[in-house]
């Protein structure tokens, strides 16, 4: 956590300084792009300079394709560009553990190699997160410098200036209540020093009373002030909900109600409890800021899959718990093009589905569902024309494709290569149409492929020889 806070610290220290040297551009996208730009390069920094490559918490995504690994067995494939929430970094054992939440709604942590993973830049919103964490936290200091940041970004500008100067107001009123709050304090201290000295009794009590009774006005006096200002700042959180940033709104109103306990020791001096009645229902927050972080998760992991019906689910659950999430909106609007990109699969494939256009249909039909594996009309479609998708996938062997290929290799070489591809082949997908890739691409594909599907040098042989075959075969029919 150290590390990661190192990270923050510098991407707030020199995002601020950039910005106090440069006048202000009128142009606000030329204010967001600049912003972007020195966020990125803090965080180039901190990771050139040798500091640790994750830390608990950070988002990475994939460099590459890779498998997830749990408890040593090989558990989901991942595609490169997904992204994952560190949960353990082992420095030196090249491994990662990575969150990873599965259908029930458990969460385990799965690895991945070190060199297989980058972190992913912080944007405006998650420094404006960590801004309110740090405040719920007491770390004024840090939520300073990194709100100075984020307000530097036209999108965020008036929130994280409003949020700033709320703070500042909270801070303020705090300070001089804290100071004597120590010093009434001290004096309780004091009085009961002399009660232990004089034995206790009515007549201590009668004696010591004028001096209780200052303090205890001296406490009314300063406490009073310090809730009327902070009772003025209780709207916030409330407008923050209404404005759809249920994560932005609790962690300002626990920030608010920790200054109140560190001002009233809940309840020390009198056993009351302390009188904060915060605006907002805590319990409902949290449950929607639960929703939507564990919504936001599943729906990178379906979109990993390439299960953007899925993905779209988990979107409006995560929307409907903190409607103004922008990682969330991101995601919806990706969500969205990929599931107007398989609906125009689909009507292009539906369209083609017999004569002398099927090929194209096929093509149509494969491609909708790399983009949505889980879209429905396209699932229908593949059953429709599952006879056709097999001959243009894996075509089975005959003595008509061994002519066609003008191929030397004999036919049990081939039976045995087909019977390999499309059973281990499907384990963690559906067969490609031979047309999608050339020779050497399929050669290359199989190569890569060979380690998760626990191919043996001689079984890859086979499997390449059957898809050359089969491709030239095949060719113009």
């Amino acid at each position: 956590m150290a590390f990661a806070l190192m990270r923050e610290v510098l991407t707030a220290l020199v995002g601020g300084c950039f910005f106090k040297m440069i006048h202000s551009p009128k142009s606000a996208f030329f204010q967001r792009s600049l912003c972007v730009l020195f966020m990125t390069l803090s965080w180039l920094v901190s990771a050139s300079a040798g500091w640790a490559a994750f830390a608990p918490g950070d988002l990475v995504k994939l460099k590459r394709n890779e498998t997830l690994v749990f408890k040593g067995e090989d558990f989901l494939p991942a595609p490169k560009g997904q992204e994952f929430t560190v949960f353990k970094y082992e420095r030196g054992k090249n491994q990662v553990f990575v969150a990873f939440i599965q259908n029930d709604a458990s969460v385990i942590a799965v690895t991945l190699p070190e060199d297989s993973l980058e972190l992913v830049p912080p944007d405006s919103w998650t420094l404006l997160q960590k801004s309110v964490d740090a405040f719920r936290e007491q770390r004024i200091d840090e939520a300073r410098k990194l709100l100075s940041v984020v307000g530097k970004d036209g999108d965020y500008k008036a929130l994280a200036g409003s949020l700033l100067s709320r703070m500042e107001t909270a801070v303020t009123a705090a300070r001089p209540a804290l100071a004597a709050v120590g010093e009434v304090r001290s004096a309780q201290v004091s009085i009961e020093q002399k009660r232990r000295a004089l034995g206790g009794g009515p007549e201590a009590e009668a004696q010591l009373k004028p001096l209780v009774d200052l303090q205890a006005l001296r406490m009314s006096s300063v406490q009073k002030p310090f809730i009327d200002s902070l009772s003025k700042l209780r709207e916030t959180p409330v407008e923050l909900e209404r404005l759809g940033f249920s994560s932005l709104a609790l962690g300002f109103d626990d920030g608010l109600e920790r200054f109140a306990i560190a001002v009233f020791g809940n309840g020390a001096g009198g056993g009351e409890s302390v009188p904060w009645g915060t605006k907002v229902d805590r319990g409902a927050l949290q449950a929607k800021v639960n929703r939507a972080a564990f919504s936001l998760v599943r729906c990178r992991q379906a979109m990993g899959v390439k299960r953007m019906m899925e993905a779209s689910s988990y979107v409006k659950e995560g929307l409907d718990s903190e409607p103004g999430h922008p990682g969330l909106k991101a995601l919806k609007a990706k969500v969205d093009e990929s599931l107007k990109d398989a609906e125009d699969r689909y009507v292009a494939a539906s369209s083609n589905r017999s004569g002398k256009n099927l090929q194209h249909g096929l093509m149509a039909l494969e491609r909708g569902l790399k983009i949505c594996a889980d879209y429905p009309k396209l699932l229908a479609l593949r059953k429709e024309m599952s006879s056709a998708l097999e001959l243009g996938a894996s075509p089975p062997v005959t003595p008509e494709l061994i002519a066609a290929a003008k191929t030397s290799t004999s036919r049990e070489q081939l039976e045995s290569g087909r019977k390999l591809y499309v059973t281990r082949c499907v384990e963690c997908h559906d067969l490609e149409m031979l047309d999608s890739r050339s020779s050497a691409g399929w050669k290359s594909i199989v190569q890569t492929m060979s380690r998760k599907a626990h191919l043996k040098g001689n079984e890859q042989e086979l499997i390449v020889e059957y898809l050359a075959v089969a491709k030239e075969g095949t060719k113009g029919q």
